[in-house]
């Protein structure tokens, strides 16, 4: 009886959050189903070389901060536009950014707070990402690079 319980000395709220515990399960469950831990390790994998390929063979347009392998994100891949610095670089960043987001309805993709006083660009991967989703963002860097090489 709640009304028993709220009126009890000494009382110790220790009632879970259920719809989170709930949600928790189905998740698990899926991933199980799915294929548990080594289906999801080689999904993050595939889809973070996707996108590190594009950019380490982008011939400097598109660079990443993480240059060593061992060390780079399976879940959120963080780059930039040339140097990131000169103003016609932000702009661009800007701009992809622009059109990833408000065009494209892309949620996703944002700027990344490194603090270094202007946007870098992160995709982010996370377990519900189907490698498909991904490959349309290499797919737009591509399109992107290629439209505004110079």
């Amino acid at each position: 009886n709640w009304v028993n319980f709220q009126e009890a000395p000494n009382k110790i709220y220790n009632v879970p959050v259920l719809t989170a515990v709930w949600l928790g399960a189905m998740v698990c469950e899926w991933m199980i189903e799915k294929g548990g831990v080594p289906y999801f390790e080689k999904l993050a994998i595939e889809r973070s070389n996707l996108l590190y390929n594009c950019i380490d063979s982008s011939g400097g347009f598109y660079r990443t901060f993480v240059t060593d392998e061992k060390f780079r994100s399976r879940m959120q891949v963080v780059f930039t536009i040339k140097t990131g610095t000169d103003d016609a670089d932000v702009k661009l960043v800007e701009e992809f950014l622009r059109e990833t987001n408000d065009d494209l309805g892309w949620l996703d993709i944002r700027s990344h707070p490194l603090g270094l006083g202007h946007d870098v660009i992160r995709v982010t991967m996370y377990n519900h990402q189907p490698i498909e989703a991904i490959t349309v963002v290499r797919d737009f860097m591509v399109q992107f690079m290629e439209k505004n090489r110079n």
